[in-house]
Formats: structure tokens, C-alpha cells, sequence
């Protein structure tokens, strides 16, 4: 297959669309990147790119994403943690849930803050009820 040559004009979460010199766009996702050794898959808006074109389900793909002249794309921007106050894994209150249930952190662990099971204050059920943990 022919190789193209395009930008991307929209990148999130792990995928995006690559706009062709014929004006087309092609859905991209992360695991279509070929990136540095150790790198993290991502793309850049406005990052310039070849790739090859093939078709699923009737729509058009970005394959083998790699940078201008067939190497490896840098390593691309890493996005900020989903852990954290209101889900995610990890972060300090709740995790795998966040705040408000989920697992893992120090408030809550395995159903966060309120409700679950593991973390500091409560354990199995979370700060508000349950069994275990080392305050409550």
C-alpha cells in the first residue's frame, strides 16, 4: 500500500483524525503509531505524519502512523492523571473511583471515601461504613 502524507487535526484519549493533502481525514488510534522505543503513543495537533490508508466497516483508517520520512514518532505528550479527587486509579482520595467509591488511595481504598473496601479510613466500606482500616 501506498504511503500519505497528512497533519493531525484532532487528537484525544487515544485517538483522533490525520487530514490528507486531499483534504480527507482518517481515523487514528494510539495503537497505529509507531513511536521511539519506550515512548509514550501520542500525536500533537498540527504534527506532521505519514501513514498508510485502509478501510473498516466501510470508513477510513490511519495505519502504521510514523513521522515524515518512515521513523519513529517522538514521544508524545502524556495526559494528566484521571486519578485523583472524583476517580481514576489512585490519587490520594479514592482511586479506581475516586471520592465517592471506586479503590485504591487513603481515603476509602476499594469504593473511595464513601463506601468499599482498604485505605486508611475505613476499610471494606469506606469512610462511612464497612469493616477494616486503622481510624473508624
Amino acid at each position: 500500500m501506498a504511503t500519505t502524507t497528512g497533519t493531525v487535526v484532532s487528537w484525544k484519549k487515544g485517538f483522533g483524525f490525520i487530514e490528507d493533502e486531499a483534504k480527507n481525514q482518517h481515523f487514528v488510534h494510539f495503537s497505529a503509531l509507531q513511536v521511539e522505543e519506550g515512548g509514550f503513543r501520542a500525536l500533537d495537533v498540527g504534527q506532521q505524519v505519514e501513514f498508510v490508508v485502509s478501510e473498516q466497516d466501510g470508513r477510513t483508517r490511519a495505519e502504521n502512523v510514523t513521522a515524515i520520512g518512515g521513523g519513529a514518532l517522538p514521544s508524545g505528550p502524556r495526559p494528566e492523571s484521571d486519578g485523583g479527587f472524583r476517580g481514576g486509579r489512585g490519587g490520594d482520595r479514592g482511586g479506581y473511583g475516586g471520592f465517592r467509591g471506586g479503590r485504591g488511595g487513603d481515603r476509602g481504598g476499594f469504593g473511595g471515601f464513601r463506601g468499599g473496601r482498604g485505605g486508611d479510613r475505613g476499610g471494606r466500606g469506606g469512610f462511612r461504613g464497612g469493616r477494616g482500616g486503622d481510624r473508624y
